[in-house]
């Protein structure tokens, strides 16, 4: 598992290695998230229709919030007798209003996010190469607690959708309602729904009773899932700026380790004119210049006929040849110390500007979630009063029981955020 280059015209271009690129759940994310017409990019619409289609799509998603948010008021306006009721129509409806202000973000800063999005791979690299073995698990660990987070969320909305189809009521039998005391008023009993929600065309003995019982499931799996999605987008946001803060940190740790493999990598790269290769031969040799070693040397007119004389021209040569070896070694084993030091500057400085980037993304990200985390502190204080509120006045097991699954709910995503937000402080 190891990051590979890319080049694209002529520019190389780091990419992580397949296996971390199966645990990314952003890209599976913004293909879903395309589908419902939301951060999409529409300077890279290939067709004229491209651009009409998505903002359909958009306006359809926008629509199915906007239902929740009215049908749920409405509901509470028809139930008002019904204090229990209206208290858990006041909870869905602090629950739409916080998803409306996730979907309006989503919409109104789409440019921002898409570049969050698209930055994230390129940030991973704190310098123009590959991963070392260290940082590779550190991503991995990240990338997999991001994907058990989404398989956790994506579960909890199985979960709710199949319990509002499995307490879906049928229509209820005309002869059963015709023996109780509202026989004048068969035609206006409603069905209530599940989720605290008016709908036109709810009467029992309306001909249209299936077909709004079918959109209203359709239409509550359709924004559920979409609230879903939403969820794990800043989520996932959130930790992969955490991860890339915690490989530049283990780039510091690990600095002098990382510099030593990069010198060790460029070894003997400057020194390569003047010394002498494994196969024995001088490299300024192979460029036709005259080799003084006894067993390779020419024959010249400076020999003397006494080549046992200190002063002799070939004794001189050799000599000479011996001082050049001798100070290549030397110069190699300075040249050490002053390029460790020099390739640690440039390593150093390289982690500063990659931290000065790291700066400006989270600083980005700051101000596009903002008032998504704004929205979350606010509703989560008002829905643990008003939850309080619930339990204190409960008057059956089964509303007990349903205010401490709302509580559980609210504190199980308000702790995700919290957790998930102090790591990246931390970092």
């Amino acid at each position: 598992m190891m990051s590979k280059s890319v080049n694209l015209g002529g520019m190389n271009r780091l990419e992580l290695p397949e296996s971390l690129r199966a645990l990314n759940v952003l890209s599976f994310n913004l293909k879903l998230l395309r589908f419902f017409g939301i951060l999409i990019d529409y300077s890279r619409s290939s067709s004229r229709w491209e651009v009409p289609l998505y903002l359909m799509l958009q306006s359809g998603i926008v629509f199915l919030h906007a239902q929740h948010v009215i049908c749920t008021m409405v509901e509470m306006y028809i139930l008002r007798d019904r204090p229990q009721d209206v208290g858990d129509g006041f909870i869905f409806l602090i629950a739409h209003v916080k998803n409306v202000m996730k979907l309006g973000t989503l919409i109104v800063y789409r440019t921002k996010f898409i570049s969050l999005i698209n930055s994230l791979e390129r940030n991973y690299f704190v310098h123009e190469r590959p991963h070392t073995d260290t940082e590779l698990p550190l991503l991995e660990s990240y990338m997999r607690l991001t994907k058990r987070l989404a398989m956790y969320v994506w579960i909890s909305y199985a979960l709710t959708t199949s319990s509002i189809y499995f307490n879906t009521p049928p229509r209820p039998k005309f002869d059963i309602e015709s023996n109780s005391t509202m026989s004048g008023e068969q035609m206006t009993i409603r069905r209530e729904s599940g989720m605290k929600e008016w709908l036109p065309f709810q009467a029992i003995e309306t001909p249209y009773f299936e077909l709004v019982t079918a959109y209203e499931l359709l239409s509550m799996t359709a924004y559920f899932g979409c609230v879903t999605l939403m969820n794990i987008t800043f989520l996932a946001l959130i930790i992969y700026t955490t991860a890339q803060f915690a490989v530049l940190a283990n780039a510091l740790q690990q600095a002098a380790t990382n510099v030593s493999k990069m010198l060790n990598n460029h070894v003997n790269y400057s020194l390569s004119s003047t010394t002498v290769d494994a196969s024995g031969s001088n490299t300024e040799l192979s460029e036709g210049k005259q080799d003084f070693r006894p067993e390779n040397r020419t024959a010249t007119n400076y020999d003397s006929e006494d080549t046992d004389s200190s002063h002799s021209p070939r004794t001189q040569l050799i000599r000479c040849a011996s001082r050049s070896t001798f100070f290549a070694d030397s110069v190699k084993r300075s040249s050490g110390k002053v390029g460790f030091h020099e390739e640690m500057q440039k390593y150093l400085s390289q982690c500063v500007k990659h931290h000065q980037i790291l700066l400006d993304y989270s600083k980005l990200l700051d101000r596009s979630v903002s008032p998504v985390m704004f929205m979350q502190m606010l509703c989560t204080a008002v829905l643990l009063a008003f939850i309080g509120v619930l339990l204190s006045t409960a008057t059956d097991s089964a509303r007990y029981i349903r205010a401490v699954s709302f509580l559980g709910y609210v504190l199980m995503e308000f702790g995700m955020i919290c957790w998930i937000a102090t790591e990246l402080q931390v970092q």
